[in-house]
């Protein structure tokens, strides 16, 4: 399979890295390598029109061979440790840590396997733009009634997109995620131990960041993340490394991570923005003389605007269609008012999606109590997302599921930290001084949102090998502080595990992995919505249209529509237009297209369709025939 070629891709640049660094390093060091490359690519390829299988592969083939060549002709790559003398010298409890480490990553990625893409937001935008993208050959925007498709950032996606087209199908579309779930755990061990942590802090920071609800339930799907997570996480470590050192290598890697994430998700110039004025004010003041704090403000430029460079693509295509590098979608997103009284309700709010409990009372209980403190500012419309209602989620859901145990132990952290006696206490303040400016420019700037819980992963990750540092030091009044902790965060994990209500690993419903075909499984619980598509799907399938056009709602499930037509008669599938959109891409239509089957879903307008014939109608989805 032609996916046997990515992954040699992988393991030549970790071969070629390893010796500097260690075998942690490397990894992180060659996904972003693998990105950068992805991202150029696409980039290239697409004002070429060249986004096929041909080009995609023989581009593959040869960043592969050219590796592997310069990996044969070095006499020595690996200076550090191997395996088995890391394991010799490893200690016991370190390696039943790493053993659950394994062991998650390993139930996670069969998940990732076994379904295909499901989420909600997956089956409406992320997956779709990939479709649209492979067969126009090129990632220009185009007309679509879900605007999503063109304003995100999309690195995510071209990932996907390369898989999907070298292997004609989204078996592997949830590795995405996936991998960036194992680098971020990588990570959060990586930077422990630059905030001072021994093994066993940094061994207790991986599992804590193995165990995270929101990392377990995300890293079967393709959402985006976790992939903006593992970005920040890399930039903000190699903020740290140059903070000691002043390596190319190393500013390489920050301003290459710090572009990719950019280019994932809006959330990261946040995050971003956060992480690099405190970390790199602490990398300024961290110089003694004055040339040297010149020199080092002169890298943290050159790291934004390789950074910036990354992006520009993107920049240019939403600039051409909306006059703005970051588009105007983004305006109802943001907060209306910068009140300190707002900031104080979205920081009290964006906290509870974290405490929900399995008890419906008590988390009623805890609206009441939230309703009396907050009063009006509880739903405030200047600050709530339209449509939605402040509430106290307790899900098994990618989009809604809180991070309870470690939300207070990161509390228990902040208020304990001043006491404790840690080495390089005053890079742990920077640091988490860093991660605290992100919370307040998250609350200040974005509207609270039912689904806010996933765009906080970032930050917990990034908290994350604090936690770890503090467990470890208080060690020493209770020797096995840490195993304590680990186990009850691994038993309360189970549950996200293996019971995702989306992708559950124990077949304890009918919408399984083994109770469906992988067609049924992009639908899930929803049964009606299944029939009707493959109903409608059937019918364009046997008639062999050349051009369909498709109406839809602005956030009605389109990739089935994609996926279903002509994969299992073995058809070439039909080109799929949107017709009649009246929003902003509305003006990339083609003038008179005149296609012969016109698609309706449900949230779409059937005006559309005028001068058509009804040949299938469903709740769901109708078709039409010219």
């Amino acid at each position: 399979m032609t996916i046997l070629f990515i992954i040699p891709v992988f393991v030549f640049i970790m071969l070629l890295l390893l010796c500097r660094g260690g075998l942690r390093e490397s990894a992180v060091k060659a996904l972003i390598g693998m990105f950068v490359f992805i991202a150029v690519t696409t980039e290239v390829l697409s004002v070429c029109n060249l986004l096929n299988f041909s080009a995609l592969l023989v581009l593959w083939l040869a960043f592969g061979i050219a590796l592997l060549v310069v990996l044969l002709m070095r006499d020595n790559y690996s200076s550090g440790a191997g395996f088995s003398e890391f394991w010799r010298n490893t200690k016991f409890w370190d390696k039943i840590y790493l053993g659950i480490i394994l062991l998650i990553t390993g139930l996670t990625l069969i998940t990732a396997l076994l379904y295909p893409p499901n989420n909600f937001d997956s089956m409406t935008y992320h997956m779709t733009r990939v479709a649209a993208w492979a067969q126009n050959g090129n990632v220009e925007f185009f007309p679509t009634a879900n605007i999503r498709q063109l304003f995100q950032m999309p690195l995510a996606e071209f990932g996907i997109l390369h898989l999907q087209i070298l292997t004609g199908s989204d078996l592997f579309a949830n590795l995405v995620q996936w991998s960036s779930f194992v680098i971020s755990i990588v990570l959060a061990s990586l930077i422990a131990k630059e905030l001072g942590c021994k093994m066993r802090g940094q061994m207790v920071s991986a599992v804590i960041a193995a165990t995270l609800p929101m990392m377990l339930l995300q890293s079967s799907s393709t959402q985006n993340d976790l992939v903006v997570t593992v970005f920040c996480l890399a930039f903000a470590y190699y903020l740290l490394k140059l903070r000691g050192e002043l390596r190319w290598d190393y500013g390489f890697f920050c301003s290459a991570s710090c572009g990719l994430a950019l280019l994932t998700k809006g959330s990261a110039y946040i995050f971003i923005a956060s992480l690099g004025i405190v970390l790199g004010l602490a990398m300024i003041i961290h110089a003694r003389k004055f040339s040297r704090k010149l020199e080092r403000t002169g890298i943290l430029i050159l790291i934004l605007a390789g950074a910036l460079i990354l992006n520009l693509g993107h920049y240019q295509r939403n600039y051409n269609l909306y006059g703005h590098p970051l588009s105007t979608e983004g305006q109802r997103y943001l907060n209306q008012r910068h009140t300190p009284v707002a900031l104080v309700s979205n920081i009290v709010r964006n906290s509870a999606l974290h405490w929900g409990v399995p008890a419906t009372p008590v988390r009623e209980y805890m609206k009441k109590g939230l309703k009396l403190i907050l009063g009006n500012e509880l739903n405030n419309p200047d600050t709530t997302w339209q449509g939605y209602e402040f509430d106290i989620p307790f899900t098994i859901n990618e989009d809604t599921a809180g991070n309870l145990p470690q939300f207070w132990l990161i509390v228990f952290v902040l208020i304990l930290l001043p006491f404790s006696r840690i080495e390089n206490k005053k890079l742990v303040y920077w640091y988490i001084a860093s991660i605290i400016c992100g919370c307040l420019l998250f609350c200040l700037l974005l509207k609270w949102q039912i689904w806010g819980s996933r765009l906080h992963t970032t930050l917990f990750l990034l908290s994350i090998p604090v936690l770890g540092m503090l467990v470890s030091y208080y060690r020493k009044w209770f020797k096995y502080l840490d195993v304590v902790i680990i186990a009850l965060l691994l038993i309360y994990s189970l549950p996200f595990l293996l019971l995702n209500t989306t992708r559950p690993l124990v077949p304890y419903r009918a919408e399984s992995w083994c109770r469906m075909g992988r067609n049924d499984l992009y639908f899930g619980v929803h049964n009606g919505m299944r029939k009707d598509y493959r109903t409608a799907m059937d019918i364009i399938e046997s008639a062999g249209p050349g051009q369909v056009g498709l109406v839809t709602g602005g956030n009605d499930w389109e990739y089935p529509i994609w996926m279903l037509c002509g994969k299992e008669s073995g058809k070439q599938s039909p080109e799929f237009r949107h017709v009649n959109v009246n929003n902003i891409s509305g003006i990339l239509q083609k003038p008179f297209y005149c296609p012969e089957y016109i698609i309706v879903t449900a949230g779409g307008n059937s005006e559309a369709a005028k001068g058509y014939k009804a040949v299938y109608e469903s709740k769901n989805i109708t078709v039409f025939k010219r």
